[in-house]
């Protein structure tokens, strides 16, 4: 069902236990999303989507279904009137209503004094997070949509006029294409450790409670790809310093050990983790070049790939490998 774009419409559609009150709101590149209170006092959080279409949300929210079944700690979906988990405004974006999640999120300055041991559970919930893919993979199926590639072709695909005086863009494409043939050549031979993945799995996208327990949010870039995949991701949005200085090791470790008590596959700290944290330092740097060339951040004078924080992360992870 489609729908008019305004919020009032659409909480009209939600049918909320009105009145209902917007708390605040968060727009962004990739969704808009509006803080909802009910005359309950029931929390709500709707998101409007940006860059996900109907075969994407359709994926998402089979996954959070098959993951609410084994219990696994992701916010519930509030259906509308007629049953349907989603609406689609008339530029096809879909709305999905959650359940409001009363906790908080952390960043690297945040962990790095005193709390490393939610990096241990960190890993710990993308762990069950994989074991629950792993064993209901015929179930959640593939997402026909997004892979782990849809950010390099993106961008590869782009006419990169406003690129190409930027100082180490053609070594970047060059990078791409070199790592897209190495990441297909692993799928190829490593299918079994395949299976539905977050796809951008850090501190941004965890609710950390009170319990000393957390929710996993924001699975609508999720897809169907290689486990190791989001923990190289993991490792290179949580390891390192806000001024990308160093990997810090202990974190590095500690998330590890967490991901390997509940992972369906064990990971240790070596070349082929280092390989695809690289790989997603390079996705979320074409994320960051399509931008540039869409024009989404016209405040940005780019002169050099090296501007790109997660470009310079690729560089010192590239030198471990």
């Amino acid at each position: 069902m489609k729908v008019d774009t305004s919020i009032k419409s659409i909480i009209e559609q939600a049918r909320f236990a009105s009145p209902v009150s917007i708390n605040s709101s968060i727009i962004n590149i990739d969704n808009d999303l509006y803080f909802i209170v009910d005359r309950l006092g029931k929390r709500y959080v709707l998101r409007e989507g940006k860059r996900v279409r109907e075969k994407d949300i359709d994926f998402e929210i089979r996954l959070i279904k098959l993951l609410r079944k084994h219990n696994f700690s992701t916010p519930d979906i509030k259906p509308f009137p007629d049953g349907s988990l989603y609406l689609l405004t008339k530029g096809n974006w879909p709305i999905v209503v959650f359940d409001y999640i009363d906790g908080k999120q952390y960043s690297f300055k945040d962990i790095e004094k005193s709390k490393i041991n939610l990096i241990d559970l960190a890993g710990e919930l993308l762990g069950k997070l994989h074991s629950i893919a792993n064993l209901e993979k015929i179930a959640i199926g593939t997402n026909h949509s997004r892979n782990i590639f849809t950010e390099f072709d993106r961008l590869l695909n782009l006419s990169s006029d406003k690129l190409n005086n930027v100082e180490g863009y053609n070594y970047f494409l060059s990078l791409l294409k070199y790592f897209k043939n190495e990441s297909t050549l692993w799928i190829n031979n490593n299918s079994n450790r395949l299976g539905a993945i977050h796809n951008d799995y850090g501190l941004q996208n965890i609710i950390f409670t009170k319990q000393d327990s957390g929710f996993v949010i924001d699975l609508d870039w999720a897809c169907y790809g290689p486990f190791i995949k989001d923990v190289g991701q993991a490792i290179a949005l949580m390891g390192f310093s806000e001024d990308n200085a160093e990997l810090h090791n202990e974190i590095v470790q500690t998330f590890i050990k967490g991901y390997n008590r509940t992972a369906p596959f064990k990971v240790e700290y070596n070349k082929e983790l280092i390989f695809w944290a690289c790989y997603s330092t390079l996705s979320d740097a074409c994320t960051f070049f399509i931008g540039i060339i869409e024009g989404r951040y016209p405040d940005i004078n780019l002169k050099a790939v090296t501007q790109c924080h997660m470009f310079k992360r690729f560089q010192i992870l590239n030198c471990k490998l």
